[in-house]
């Protein structure tokens, strides 16, 4: 008995679905919108989940009946039901098929592409005319399609601003037309559209090389904004004398001079001379290049992959050949990689100078072009550095010239030379820098691989005055790397000369993302002090929210082990400046968005003075800071009376007496009055 129960039980759970399938499909068809909406794929599929639900309906009451013969299930009304659905769906799907039809019969026997509308979000005043179009010619225009669907076609492709405008009309057949004159009012300004296409003719851009390319993107820009003009029965034929006076300054100098020796000066220029003039030049520049094509390399030290961008740490170097005439590029003569020549390898331009010297000499290639071939080079760059006639590559200082500090018994200044192979890196600040006080210097962190393949994150400097960048020795060590020879000379502050012997080329990775820096280092001792000098309160500053910080630790003071030159900042930056008011400035590169400038002072803070033994450490105190009610420490304080005599009997003293002794007295204590 009990096992009759539970099957009976399964069988009216099995019934509950098919009524609760029945009754979806019902809500579905009773929906006008959705079922004009409804292709005839769509239908077809509802109307075959009909009849299979009401055969599985059948099914299982035929089964609960043989257990129960008093189930009172009302079979009717299924089945009125099922016969109202099925005719609605037949009705639709003749519709759609007699729609079908009646195109087939118009249209051609090929198969034309399906036409797409684009959506309108109303935030380009410029596009609504192209999607009205389009929509009056695709909907608009189809007398098989009721207003109310028309409606809902019109709400389907409108977005954001515009669908905005006609969102609260209720949907039905009387709100189309109300829909599109609310639209027209709201987007079809005709001042608005011929000041916008008048606002894109005078701002287009000059052109800086009269290349074929240049010069059809130019004829091409003009011509778009006259014709969208002419649609809007703008005068353009009686605008031609204002028009290319204002085009003609935006050609190049060689076009333009071309362009006035070629037309009749004895005649009224024309819109349709002036075109027709650049599309011969065009088309003559065209002519004269077919077995050429330009060829252009760029200086930027930079090789990007599909998983991260790394940039070279070296100067930029690599000269700008155009119109190569050559039909592929060979190898780099270097590491034979095919993706690149040699004067933009990031293997060789990591060696030091010397080594690309000897390379070059061995090899016999020019100096100019770092190729080989016979008799004088074709190419007339210099060193971007002497302006000498050799590659910026093999660019290297001979001598250095460096101030000695002064000593007691020697008031002359000698010359140091330096030793052959080295050069000078001139940077801002070396060993024991310390910026002023309510000054942050920006910091990034960033993460080293050892030679055991161990993560070793720090801290590094961005340093826009230094040309050279620098690793402290102890992270050498940790990281196991072998470090290179090559002397070099660090000219500092005030002309103080510093040799660094060694350097190790270094691989970074951003803490924030994938991006990643390879780059040469010099190895020092000591690089600067821990930064910032003290902990700041960052409560007291507004940091914008949504960004990702390159060092999120920026005001906690820490060691920094490592600086990168301004070569590498300049690099990494991107768009983004954000100033806060009376604090920090945050800039947004490549590893995220650095942190620097001023910050708001405290009211007191320490000073060191490495040169005094008594005291290399001494807290000032500012007076002047006012603290949250408002006021200050010295608006608080009570003035004493005035102890230094007036100016005027000072000034007598001098007509009294006929020596005068002057002396400054090294340090002051104010008297205290109770």
């Amino acid at each position: 008995m009990s096992t009759e129960m539970e099957k009976l039980k399964k069988l009216r759970v099995i019934r509950s679905q098919c009524k609760g399938t029945i009754t979806r499909i019902d809500s579905f068809v009773k929906d006008p919108v959705a079922l004009a909406a409804a292709s005839a794929d769509i239908l077809e599929a509802r109307k075959e989940k009909l009849i299979s639900t009401l055969k599985d309906y059948e099914k299982v009451q035929m089964d609960i009946l043989s257990i129960d013969e008093g189930d009172g299930e009302q079979v009717g009304d299924i089945e009125e039901k099922y016969y109202s659905i099925l005719a609605k769906i037949n009705s639709s799907l003749k519709m759609l098929n007699s729609k079908v039809t009646s195109e087939c019969h118009n249209a051609s026997t090929c198969k034309l592409p399906t036409i797409e509308i684009p959506f309108y979000d109303g935030k380009d005043f410029t596009k609504f005319k192209p999607f009205f179009d389009l929509f009056t010619a695709v909907i608009d225009r189809n007398t098989s399609l009721s207003d109310v669907q028309k409606l809902f076609y019109l709400r389907k492709y409108l977005q954001d601003d515009a669908l905005a405008v006609i969102l609260n009309l209720p949907l039905v057949n009387e709100s189309y037309k109300e829909a599109i004159q609310l639209l027209k009012k709201r987007f079809d300004n005709k001042a608005r559209l011929v000041a916008n296409h008048i606002g894109i003719l005078l701002d287009i851009s000059n052109i800086q090389k009269g290349t074929a390319a240049s010069i059809r993107t130019f004829v091409s820009q003009i011509n778009q904004q006259m014709h969208a003009l002419k649609n809007l029965d703008e005068p353009v034929d009686k605008w031609d004398m204002l028009l290319i006076s204002i085009l003609t300054r935006k050609l190049d100098q060689f076009t333009n001079r071309a362009y006035q020796l070629d037309r009749d000066s004895d005649t009224m220029p024309t819109m349709a001379g002036f075109i027709e003039y650049l599309e011969k030049r065009a088309i003559a520049l065209e002519d004269s290049h077919q077995n050429k094509h330009s060829t252009y390399y760029d200086g930027a030290n930079k090789h990007v992959n599909n998983k991260s961008t790394c940039y070279e740490g070296t100067h930029k170097s690599i000269p700008k050949v155009t119109n190569v005439v050559s039909k592929s590029l060979p190898p780099c003569r270097y590491c034979d990689n095919k993706d690149h020549q040699i004067y933009n390898c990031p293997i060789f331009k990591i060696l030091p100078i010397a080594q690309r010297q000897s390379y070059v000499n061995e090899k016999h290639m020019c100096n100019v072009c770092l190729n080989n071939h016979d008799g004088k080079c074709k190419f007339t760059f210099k060193c971007k550095m002497c302006k000498q006639g050799h590659n910026t590559l093999l660019h290297q200082e001979r001598n250095v010239n460096v101030d000695k500090p002064r000593t007691n018994n020697d008031d002359s200044q000698q010359p140091l030379s330096s030793d052959a192979g080295e050069f000078d890196i001139a940077v801002n600040t070396i060993l024991n820098c310390v910026s002023d006080s309510g000054v942050l210097l920006p910091t990034i962190k960033v993460k080293l691989i050892t030679k055991n393949n161990e993560e070793v994150t720090c801290k590094a400097l961005l340093d826009t005055a230094s040309q050279g960048s620098f690793i402290r020795s102890d992270l050498v060590s940790r990281l196991g790397l072998k470090p290179m020879m090559e002397p070099n000379n660090i000219i500092g502050f005030r002309k103080q000369l510093c040799k660094v012997n060694e350097y190790v080329i270094l691989t970074l990775q951003s803490c924030k993302n994938n991006v990643k820096i390879i780059l040469k280092c010099h190895i020092s001792d000591e690089i600067t002090s821990k930064l910032p000098q003290r902990t700041l309160d960052v409560s007291k500053y507004h940091i914008p929210k949504n960004i990702t910080l390159a060092d999120d630790t920026f005001y906690i003071t820490n060691d920094i082990p490592l600086l990168l030159a301004a070569n590498i900042y300049f690099a990494i930056l991107l768009q983004g400046c954000i100033k806060t008011e009376n604090g920090p400035v945050f800039q947004n590169t490549m590893l995220g968005y650095v942190v620097g400038g001023s910050i708001p002072e405290q009211g007191h803070h320490c000073v060191f003075n490495p040169s005094s033994r008594t005291s290399p450490h001494r807290v000032v105190f500012d007076g002047s800071m006012r603290s949250r009610n408002g006021t200050s420490l010295n608006q608080v304080m009570l003035n004493g009376p005035v102890v230094q005599s007036e100016l005027f009997d000072i000034l007598i003293l001098f007509r009294t007496y006929p020596f005068i002794l002057t002396c400054d007295i090294k340090k002051n204590v104010s008297q205290c009055f109770y």
